[in-house]
């Protein structure tokens, strides 16, 4: 198909839109050669980069929503010393009551079921990977 503007397409077709396998040449002498889908170029390349830029986007959007927790408890963290840390630095973490809203512990082992060098190996381990 050659089109009036002088771009062509030359390749399959469904209910009178390019569809299928084919390659398009647009008025400024651009090839689109791939898949089209009901007459659009189905770029998987575009495709990826909108999924990366949702993905970018959010994390930037977590980045602003959490700067002033860190601020605060970096500011806390900073002002603490051995004595004042448990009760300057509580307010950030949270308790077993709201911890218990999201996560299960009935499947999770409990600190004094396991040995202090098993514990040590597991940690040495998540350190690593």
């Amino acid at each position: 198909m050659i089109y009036a503007d002088g771009s062509s397409y030359d390749g399959n077709w469904a209910n009178n839109e390019m569809d299928g396998t084919g390659v398009y040449i647009d008025a400024d002498k651009i090839t689109w050669d791939g898949i089209f889908v009901k007459g659009q170029f189905d770029s998987r390349v575009q495709k990826r980069l909108i999924a990366d830029k949702v993905v970018e986007d959010k994390i930037v959007a977590a980045g602003i929503r959490s700067k002033p927790y860190f601020d605060q408890f970096f500011d806390a963290f900073g002002k603490s010393d051995k004595k004042t840390f448990k009760d300057n630095l509580s307010p950030f973490f949270g308790t077993p009551e709201v911890c218990g809203d999201f996560i299960s512990v009935e499947n999770l082992p409990k600190y004094e079921d396991k040995g202090a060098e098993k514990w040590n190996e597991i940690f040495k381990g998540v350190l690593e990977d």
